[in-house]
């Protein structure tokens, strides 16, 4: 299958990589005093009423008016389709760049800049929203169609993921201090009492050490959560009761509320950990990642591990599953993507031990630096990477032999120490 890597028409060089004519194209660094078109700067809350917030859904992005762009500067930190036809994306980088991509040119255009590089950074689900985080504090703002900002000031963790929640009214925050935290940003400047403050952020205890990624489930009412000990947890946001949490008190007391969660805890062995998360986007079916090279699915009903595999040579950075569930893509540290069909094992009742599906490997592809992932559509893939490039490979309907790729160092980012914290 042949990727190829996006970038705006240039006279730079480009190189050829012999493992499936993978191309390739240099980036050139952008500075962001050359974008011509600057994030929002505004206060924290620039309404005073939150119904009043017309936030727009995704749409296609007119690109005539905007500057040309072969790419980021240093790492894509989240990738996003918006239109199927045409066919764009937008990404964020920890340049602060946002770019809009059409994918049949190839082409890449800036919309705005953050007002300082980021950290961590999601777009929204259905909204055209942006959420990143500077240093300690979490920000949200409309990429498109509005000129809204909230911040979030006065949470002290360090914060290790995003991901927005309930209809993107909401964002979950993954702390370095083992919780989670669900920032409702909308609801920010409407609380003028101490509780309504207190229940604008809403912290989610059950994690023994720093959580790795958290995630929201369609319906808007439940999420997932992880740690780098391999724990899995589901739950339901307080507000998921006929009364929308009106009635909880704070059982904790401080700046932030917290009554008892309501949560399970996934059935798993134990390992290195987790490192990250996807969801089907009919909410059906759960992937996971780990530090160990293994990719799991899982079902969302019942919380039941349907099929786990290693297929990685090293931590696993970035997972994806298809619309309804049947075929995952995977990235990990040691240059590869790996899709996979979900198959049912003959052996399963049969072999004591074995789960109920298996991953059956349909394409292995190298891609230097990769680290993200996502499905497209159309049912291909597009792969970000800690370098700024951006790249599209077609996948397979069917199983396809895997080709040799040459074997990665053990000493090259997987060995047993292998950590970022």
């Amino acid at each position: 299958m042949v990727s190829n890597f996006l970038s705006a028409p240039t006279t730079l060089s480009s190189y050829v990589l012999a493992a499936g004519g993978l191309i390739l194209r240099a980036v050139m660094p952008l500075s962001l005093a050359a974008c011509s078109q600057q994030f929002l700067t505004g206060a924290t809350q620039t309404t005073s009423d939150s119904s009043f917030v017309d936030i727009p859904e995704w749409h296609e992005i007119a690109i005539a008016p905007l500057s040309a762009s072969t790419g980021h500067m240093g790492e894509v930190l989240a990738i996003k389709e918006i239109s199927p036809n045409p066919r764009q994306l937008v990404s964020i980088g920890a340049d602060g760049n946002i770019l809009v991509w059409s994918l049949p040119e190839g082409a890449g255009h800036i919309v705005s800049s953050l007002p300082s590089p980021a950290q961590l950074a999601v777009f929204g689900t259905s909204k055209a929203l942006i959420s990143w985080t500077s240093g300690l504090n979490i920000s949200v703002a409309c990429v498109v169609g509005c000129s809204q900002r909230w911040t979030l000031t006065r949470l002290k963790s360090r914060s290790t993921s995003l991901a927005f929640h309930d209809n993107d009214t909401a964002v979950l925050i993954g702390g370095a201090d083992g919780r989670v935290y669900r920032w409702q940003f909308l609801k920010e400047s409407d609380a003028l009492t101490i509780k309504e403050r207190e229940k604008v952020l809403e912290r989610y205890i059950a994690h023994q050490t720093m959580v790795s990624a958290v995630l929201s489930l369609h319906t808007g009412r439940a999420f997932f959560s992880a740690d780098w000990d391999g724990a899995l947890y589901g739950w339901l946001a307080y507000t998921a009761d006929d009364q929308q949490g009106e009635y909880d008190k704070n059982l904790f007391g401080g700046r932030f509320f917290g009554d008892i969660g309501n949560y399970f805890r996934a059935a798993r062995p134990t390992d290195r950990g987790i490192t990250s998360l996807g969801l089907s986007s009919d909410g059906s079916h759960l992937v996971v990642g780990t530090d160990d090279g293994a990719v799991e699915v899982w079902k969302v009903r019942g919380f039941e591990m349907l099929a786990r595999s290693s297929l990685h040579n090293g931590r696993v950075t970035g997972v994806a599953l298809n619309s309804d569930g049947s075929q995952t893509l995977s990235v990990g540290r040691d240059g590869r993507v790996v899709a996979t069909h979900i198959i049912k094992d003959p052996l399963f009742r049969i072999q004591a031990n074995l789960l109920p599906s298996k991953l059956e490997v349909a394409l292995t592809e190298a891609v230097p630096n990769a680290k993200g992932v996502s499905f497209l559509s159309s049912g291909d893939a597009i792969v970000s990477t800690t370098d700024g490039h951006l790249g599209e490979i077609r996948l397979p309907k069917e199983k396809l032999p895997s080709r040799a790729l040459p074997p990665v160092s053990k000493q090259i980012g997987t060995t047993s120490h292998d950590s970022d914290y």
